[in-house]
């Protein structure tokens, strides 16, 4: 009973933060001003979802590393309206999430549980062409490649080989505005968990994205962990350049 008054209370206080960004957001600011109080938000999200990952390597990488994380109240609002619409759908509470986007690798490391902050994102699966998937869940505090994504321009198509059909939703990473700031998927996945707190979904997240060649493949090749060396593998495949894809 414990546990499940505290879910309660977490989702509760998640919903509040959301409804306090969704009227920021509609009040006529400032853009300076507006911005210092999304700054302050972005503080209060983060220090949530610390106090609420169940996963110590987690907690500390997000503790640590603050400062990457300026992104998350714009991307926090981005994905909360992409999942509102997805709401009034005929979805069960178990879902995929498919996240189209450019994106890139950089010279840096993160354990792979930071891409799983909250329980509400049971897995992320690294989409190849010719691979199976990669799993995060898997790798649990390991090591991998730190990916970057890189939004969508509004004018690119995104190509399907088939409607996405019942918990199946597709989000083309196309941040408001003419934003073409590089994201941390970290950042993406905590962003996309703390909307998930005040949704009725569970999600498997699965990236699909072509990755440009960054220094990072060269210096991941001959790690000694396997699952880096696996993810490395992985990322190969995904270092050339063509227009997004959604196999379904």
């Amino acid at each position: 009973m414990g546990n499940l008054n505290n879910c309660l209370l977490r989702k509760s206080a998640c919903k509040e933060m959301g409804k306090d960004l969704d009227a920021i957001d509609q009040m006529f600011l400032s853009s300076r001003v507006k911005r210092c109080v999304m700054m302050m938000k972005t503080s209060t999200f983060l220090r949530f979802a610390v106090d609420n990952c169940r996963d110590e390597a987690a907690r500390q990488w997000f503790g640590r590393n603050s400062e990457s994380f300026s992104q998350l109240t714009d991307v926090y609002l981005f994905l909360k309206k992409r999942i509102d619409e997805e709401e009034a759908k005929n979805h069960s509470s178990n879902v995929h999430i498919v996240l189209v986007s450019h994106g890139e690798t950089r010279d840096s490391m993160i354990p792979a549980s930071c891409l799983l902050p909250l329980s509400n994102i049971t897995d992320v699966l690294l989409e190849s062409p010719r691979t199976h998937w990669t799993s995060v869940r898997k790798a649990g505090d390991q090591m991998i490649p730190n990916i970057v994504l890189r939004p969508l321009k509004p004018s690119e198509n995104i190509e399907t080989h088939s409607q996405p059909g019942r918990n199946c939703i597709i989000i083309p990473f196309i941040l408001p505005g003419q934003s073409r700031d590089r994201v941390p998927l970290s950042v993406v996945t905590l962003g996309l968990a703390l909307v998930l707190l005040s949704s009725r979904f569970k999600a498997t997240v699965r990236l699909c994205a072509c990755l440009t060649e960054a220094s990072a493949g060269q210096r991941l090749h001959g790690e000694g962990d396997v699952f880096s060396r696996r993810w490395t593998n992985v990322l190969k495949h995904f270092m050339v350049k063509h227009r997004p894809r959604v196999c379904l």
